[in-house]
């Protein structure tokens, strides 16, 4: 770690930094924006953090559930514009992905998008944010601007059944590029029902994909199962052509 300059260390005096997950005040000891209590029980997910979706017919990446301190951080950098919680997640999701050959020679790294509206309200795209730091991790090419938004849709979270959330992102996103051939590796922030990913998945698809592997920080939907497949050798999140 590098040494902290004067100024840093009279900021660190006069607001003490706090664990990122917790919200406790960090040591001096702690050289990480979380405290190590925290960092002995996050919720990490096992079997490489690799799903079954939709029904097992397709595959999600997530290295937490989406609980405790994970979904503490997560809400704060979306809603408090705490940006430094973005790369530290984003450096645990790399960490998944690298024991994923595919993931790490995936042609180009695509976020999920938000609506022109949506973005002007927040200022940032938390899933560009995310994919920015996969890329710098990982040496992959960042396709920020490869799939778009179409139309204004509801916050997800504010529907509360599978129906409605299937409806509301149903046909959102188009992609800007050719993508013939390529492996795309799609990010975004949460994973509930999987409607936005599948969505964006298959206009990815329809734009040429061959495949679209799908990785989110959390898993938001814990009644699906780790998949059954080994992690390093499974299937992708969506193919045009499946292995058994």
């Amino acid at each position: 770690m590098k040494k902290k300059r004067m100024l840093d260390r009279i900021l660190d005096i006069l607001y003490p930094p706090a664990c990122m997950f917790c919200k406790r005040p960090l040591s001096p000891s702690d050289d990480e924006p979380y405290c190590r209590d925290c960092m002995a029980h996050l919720p990490f997910t096992k079997n490489y953090g690799c799903f079954d979706a939709f029904g097992g017919a397709s595959y999600l990446i997530a290295p937490f559930f989406y609980e405790g301190g994970v979904k503490r951080a997560l809400h704060d950098l979306k809603f408090k514009s705490k940006f430094e919680n973005a790369k530290v997640l984003a450096l645990f999701l790399a960490g998944y992905l690298e024991n994923n050959p595919e993931a790490k020679r995936a042609d180009v790294v695509v976020p999920v998008p938000l609506s022109k509206k949506s973005y002007i309200k927040r200022g940032f795209n938390q899933s560009a944010l995310l994919a920015r730091t996969v890329c710098e991790r990982l040496g992959l090419m960042l396709g920020e601007d490869a799939l778009i938004k179409v139309r204004e849709t509801k916050r997800q979270s504010s529907l509360r059944n599978f129906e409605a959330r299937a409806n509301n992102v149903l046909g959102a996103f188009a992609c800007t590029s050719d993508l013939s051939g390529k492996t795309v590796l799609l990010i975004d922030d949460i994973y509930t029902t999987g409607m936005t990913v599948y969505n964006c998945a298959q206009a990815l698809s329809d734009a040429g994909a061959s495949k679209v592997i799908a990785a989110t920080v959390a898993n938001a939907h814990k009644e699906i199962g780790y998949s059954a497949h080994n992690y390093k050798g499974s299937r992708l999140v969506f193919g045009k052509e499946r292995a058994d």
